[in-house]
């Protein structure tokens, strides 16, 4: 899985001010927005997102670091996964992913 902008390119810190990591989670843990520093709400128990094995259900985290985000309509999520051994991809559009802003708006 990886962020990337209209063309295809990756997201990057040094260009877009968005440092990422994804994992997988218990798909019972609660959907929802986590601070570190949220200790009644820990995101404890997460996985290496590579290699993940999902058989029916399951969770996937963003962790992100920002600097100087503007909004853009353009980031979408890439989804590369394998099922039954035949390899897959989807770009996904997320609203929460566009709107992300450092911005005081």
């Amino acid at each position: 899985m990886e962020l990337v902008k209209r063309d295809d390119n990756p997201i990057t810190y040094e260009e877009d001010g968005i440092k990422y990591e994804f994992f997988g989670a218990d798909p019972l843990k609660k959907t929802g927005i986590y601070g570190d520093r949220n200790s009644d709400r820990d995101i404890s128990d997460i996985k290496s997102i590579n290699n993940l094995e999902i058989n029916s259900e399951g969770k996937i985290v963003l962790k992100i670091s920002t600097k100087d985000v503007k909004r853009e309509s353009d980031r979408k999520v890439k989804i590369n996964f394998n099922v039954n051994g035949e390899e897959s991809g989807k770009i996904v559009e997320w609203e929460t992913l566009e709107q992300l802003s450092t911005e005081n708006n």
